[in-house]
Formats: structure tokens, sequence, C-alpha cells
């Protein structure tokens, strides 16, 4: 079974075993107003976002490689994952634009700072 699980969810699934990825991001309508309580899904972990459209997450790498952010009314966005200290723009699309939504991220090499 344990064979199972790693062979789904990578080597870090029971304990870090290497660098991942930090970041943390805002999420944004189409008007740049921030959407609160959006899903936040970074190597299978969930956060929501804030009040201010803000998310941190700090994990070490595991299947999938990828974020993913969605909330209700809005299209679900998705991008491969960075490895290393990000800020992240997330720009949601409503469900009946015919535009997709956006994910930007930016390296940064000091501490990436919390949603504080």
């Amino acid at each position: 079974m344990l064979t199972l699980v790693l062979m789904v969810s990578g080597c870090c699934y029971l304990a870090p075993c290497h660098f991942g990825t930090e970041v943390i991001g805002h999420v944004y309508d189409g008007k740049n107003v921030p959407i609160e309580n959006a899903k936040v899904t970074l190597y299978g972990y969930v956060v929501n976002t804030d009040s201010r459209g803000c998310f941190y997450l700090n994990k070490a790498d595991a299947l999938p490689f990828e974020l993913t952010v969605e909330a209700q009314g809005y299209k679900t966005v998705r991008s491969d994952s960075q490895w290393g200290k990000f800020e992240v723009k997330v720009n949601l699309k409503s469900e009946g634009s015919p535009e997709n939504g956006t994910i930007s991220w930016e390296q940064k090499r000091d501490e990436v700072p919390d949603c504080a």
C-alpha cells in the first residue's frame, strides 16, 4: 500500500524530502477586485483566499505538479507549478466570459512575505 501511495503522490507525501514551492499570491476578477474564498491548490494542498484575495502556500513538490485556482462563478485556471519562491497574481474571468484567466509567476530571491 505504501508503494502505491508514494507512486501516486510523490516521495514527499509522508514528509517533505526536498525543496518545493513557497508562494504568496492574490486572486482578482477581471476588474482587479479581490476574490475572497477562492480555492487555491498546489501539490494537492488547498487554501482559501482571505478578504483581500490573498493566499500563502509553502509546500514540497508532489503530484500533481500544478497550481489551480477556482472560485464560484469564475472559470478555473491552472498553471504548471514552479520550483522556488514566488509572488503570484491570478486573474479569474467569469464563467460567461470568452476570455480565460491568467496566472503570472514572479520569482523572489528574498523571503516571501505572508499575507499579513
